[in-house]
Parts: C-alpha cells; sequence; structure tokens
C-alpha cells in the first residue's frame, strides 16, 4: 500500500506536502477490529471458510492492517496533513461527520445541507463471532498488548508536524505534532511478535 502512496510518485517533488491532506479511520477497540477481519476473510475466501481464528492470526493476519497510528506517523513524517478519525465513536452517518467537521461543508445539526441524514449508524456492524477458538484471557492479552503500543505511539506526535485527532462529539479532541526521538516512528515487528506469542501459546 504504502508504495502507493504520493511521495513515491516522481512528481510529488513538484508539489507542496502542506497541501496534502489525508483522512485515517481508526478502530479504537483493536480486538473487534481483528474479529471482523477474520470473518470477513471468510466470507470473501472461500477456501479459507472453514481457518480456525488462531490459524489465521498466526499465518495469515497482517497486522499493517490495524496500524493507524505507524500509518498516520509515516504521512505526517512527510508532511501530510493528518485528521484522524476514531470510527468507533462516530455514532452518525461517516460521510456526513467528515464532511461537516473535516471537510467543512456548509452544515445543520451534523448534516450537510441540501441533503438528508443517513440513519444508518456507522457503528460496526453486528457479526457473528462464534468459533473464535482463543480464549478470553488471550483476546484480553492481545488488545492489552495493542494498546499498549499505541500508547506508546501517541507520544511521538509531538513537535512540529500536525495532526487532528477527531471524536463523535469533539470537534478537534487532540492535536499533537511528530518530533524527530530516535525511538519514533515506533517499529511494529515487537508488536508482530508479541501478538504470535500470546495466540502460540
Amino acid at each position: 500500500f504504502l508504495k502507493t502512496l504520493p511521495w513515491n510518485d516522481p512528481r510529488f517533488s513538484l508539489m507542496k506536502a502542506g497541501k496534502l491532506s489525508a483522512i485515517i479511520l481508526h478502530r479504537s477497540s483493536p480486538i473487534d477490529h481483528i474479529k471482523d477481519l477474520w470473518i470477513g476473510n471468510r466470507e470473501n475466501q472461500t477456501e479459507s471458510i472453514n481457518s480456525e481464528f488462531s490459524s489465521w492470526m498466526m499465518n495469515e493476519f497482517n497486522f499493517d492492517v490495524l496500524d493507524s497510528y505507524g500509518l498516520a506517523y509515516k504521512l505526517v513524517d512527510k508532511g501530510v496533513s493528518v485528521a484522524f478519525v476514531d470510527v468507533d465513536e462516530v455514532k452518525d452517518d461517516l460521510s456526513h461527520f467528515i464532511s461537516c467537521n473535516i471537510l467543512n461543508f456548509p452544515c445543520r445539526n451534523g448534516h450537510i445541507v441540501g441533503l438528508n441524514g443517513n440513519s444508518q449508524s456507522t457503528a460496526t456492524r453486528s457479526l457473528s463471532h462464534d468459533n473464535i477458538d482463543v480464549s478470553s484471557k488471550k483476546l484480553g492479552q492481545l488488545e492489552d498488548a495493542i494498546n499498549q503500543y499505541e500508547r506508546d505511539y501517541r507520544a511521538c506526535f509531538q513537535g512540529k508536524m500536525k495532526i487532528k485527532f477527531y471524536s463523535a462529539d469533539v470537534r478537534a479532541k487532540e492535536e499533537f505534532s511528530a518530533t524527530d526521538k530516535k525511538s519514533c516512528p515506533i517499529s511494529n515487528q515487537v508488536i508482530k511478535e508479541k501478538i504470535i506469542n500470546i495466540i502460540s501459546k
């Protein structure tokens, strides 16, 4: 995916990075996100429809898909302006939320003027998480490890490169800038190894 980003295009040097903006959609519940990715994989890959959750986590799961903070850092490091949206906190239509709160469309009561609000909530749809062959204790350990990784990464967003964090009820919940700390960006190799170790025990 990163190979498709604009700075890999020879024309990028002709642009001002500050003119580029990105919106990252993040889910604050990593385990629910992982479970939904697994179910989506089962729905889309007929050959994997009977694959066990633990086997998928060990052999197919790609943590980069969850690594919103890592992606955000790569973007701001290139001078791209980033809006970081916690999707799990957006209770209204996501497209209206982004349009009204980030893109500054003319809005009234949280909806674009002239367009009816979509009554469908953007909250994560309810999926069947049956056949999860990993104990709740291990799932809790996974969530703790991923949450700690994300908390550590948040410290990287202090300095000159701007990033805004949006929630459903606060337009710009937090604003940080990325620093040139030696520990940043944080390698996600360690968390990947932790995930494998937790599942394999």
